[in-house]
């Protein structure tokens, strides 16, 4: 059912905004077992080759992990030939499945949905949103839900200042103080 739903809504999103989504699930069997659900759906995003495809699992992990999970577990070279390729904006990759990796540090302007399939709050929710949060071309806003609940934590999260026209920026409050060191 979360993959249903996560494929109805990233179609319907990339019709209106494109762009690449991250999903940010609980644990690595779990970013497995969505890829195989997605795949199910739309077998035609798979690839076994690194440098195609429209969906991938960024994840680490060793020779003693489970055989099903062999194909998404790759070393250095391969996550960075994946990161490029989600910073690129004409390439077919499109939807990226994460634990943890690419929470923080990671910046791709073009990704506009982070869907949120774990518990989080504080710092590391933060960071998933911010992920989203950037500025790239005419992106109005940015997208976070979490499909378990079904429930968008922010429905468009506005683009961040910076983006915004002159006449829709937020005023200085007349208590701001600038530094006049030198």
């Amino acid at each position: 059912m979360v993959a249903t739903d996560l494929v109805r809504h990233f179609e319907d999103r990339v019709t209106a905004l494109d762009g690449k989504a991250m999903v940010v699930c609980m644990s690595r069997r779990i970013c497995v077992a969505l890829y195989n659900q997605i795949m199910a759906l739309r077998p035609d995003w798979h690839s076994d080759d690194d440098a195609a495809g429209t969906i991938k699992i960024v994840m680490t992990g060793s020779a003693a992990d489970p055989q099903g999970w062999q194909p998404h577990i790759g070393t250095k070279a391969p996550r960075d030939l994946l990161a490029k390729r989600t910073k690129d904006p004409k390439d077919a990759l499109k939807l990226v499945i994460v634990r943890d990796m690419w929470l923080t540090g990671f910046d791709a302007p073009l990704m506009h949905t982070t869907y949120i399939d774990k518990p989080m709050k504080g710092h590391g929710l933060m960071q998933a949103v911010a992920r989203v949060n950037r500025v790239f071309r005419d992106k109005p806003a940015a997208s976070s839900s979490s499909p378990t609940t079904s429930k968008t934590l922010s429905a468009s999260i506005p683009a961040p200042i910076s983006a915004r026209p002159e006449s829709t920026k937020p005023k200085r409050s007349p208590c701001f103080l600038r530094s006049t060191r030198s």
